[in-house]
């Protein structure tokens, strides 16, 4: 693969935003009835257009509903040359709090 997948449960681990960036790729709605707290939103059917202005400097955690999502674009990631891990099991697997305030691809 080339990249890293962590398991949902050690999410904590990648909570320091000077180093990480937490990515939620699920739609807007999905992200608005629940996601980790600190997360970012940027749709997967955005992320092209996104990927670009992201820093070369940060480690990129990507989540989605299952982890499928999350996997494809991580393995995309990687290739463009990004540092990315990719959350095993995304939100299903996700058992910590969750926020709904809403941070999109703008706010960063």
């Amino acid at each position: 693969m080339g990249f890293n997948t962590i398991p949902a449960r050690n999410i904590e681990n990648y909570s320091d935003r000077s180093k990480y960036m937490l990515i939620d790729v699920r739609s807007p709605d999905e992200y608005m009835e629940g996601h980790i707290p600190h997360a970012l939103n940027v749709p997967y059917e955005e992320f092209d257009a996104y990927m670009p202005g992201l820093s070369r400097k940060l480690t990129y955690v990507l989540y989605c509903d299952r982890g499928a999502t999350s996997l494809l674009l991580a393995r995309k990631m990687f290739r463009a040359g990004y540092d990315v891990l990719s959350v095993i099991g995304g939100m299903n697997a996700y058992r910590g709090p969750l926020s709904t305030v809403r941070r999109t691809g703008r706010d960063h």
